[in-house]
């Protein structure tokens, strides 16, 4: 839409030596304000790779907090989440890639199926929780699973403000875990 949009004019039309016949083609150029070029983006090549896979879903998209976020809804989408939402990081990834191709800026893209990402961050926040009051009550040093970073936030974030523990993050790649410790 026009209002979404500023329009800059890079190259005005040409006329032959300068005053006969009609202007030539104009070159413009278009900044898209609030990532509305990202989000549509990202929201069409979600729609083409969930077709593309034989799903049958619809999308929702919206820019919230800097964030382009895309839900998916549909019909059974266990497959497209995958185990431990691994599928789904695909997705994202792929989206992310394409449609923050350069020389747009970037927007970080968030990618959801039927509320998964939201239940999961629950989970990993109970689970902190729990955790966090065995750690502090045994005053031993508590790893978690293996997980990925967003799944680590989730759970640093849980507990940032939780009094007689701390957080850290400890290993390499795949094998990168949370450790919830007693507070010295």
């Amino acid at each position: 839409r026009e209002a979404d949009v500023d329009i800059e004019t890079v190259e005005p039309g040409k006329r032959f030596l300068g005053i006969l016949g009609r202007s030539t083609a104009v070159r413009l150029r278009i900044h898209y304000s609030d990532g509305a070029d990202r989000l549509d983006a990202a929201r069409e090549t979600l729609e083409r790779m969930i077709a593309g896979m034989g799903f049958e879903a619809s999308t929702e998209a919206r820019l919230l907090d800097g964030e382009a976020r895309l839900e998916i809804t549909g019909g059974e989408l266990s497959l497209l989440i995958g185990r431990r939402g691994e599928t789904l990081d695909a997705l994202e990834y792929l989206v992310d890639q394409i449609a923050n191709r350069p020389p747009h800026e970037r927007i970080r893209i968030v990618l959801d199926a039927e509320g998964y990402r939201e239940r999961t961050a629950e989970r990993l926040r109970e689970m902190a929780l729990r955790l966090a009051e065995k750690a502090a009550r045994t005053g031993e040093r508590i790893p978690c699973r293996p997980m990925n970073a967003r799944d680590r936030r989730v759970i640093h974030l849980a507990l940032r403000d939780e009094a007689g523990v701390e957080t850290f993050s400890e290993g390499e790649g795949a094998f990168r875990r949370v450790v919830i410790s007693p507070a010295p």
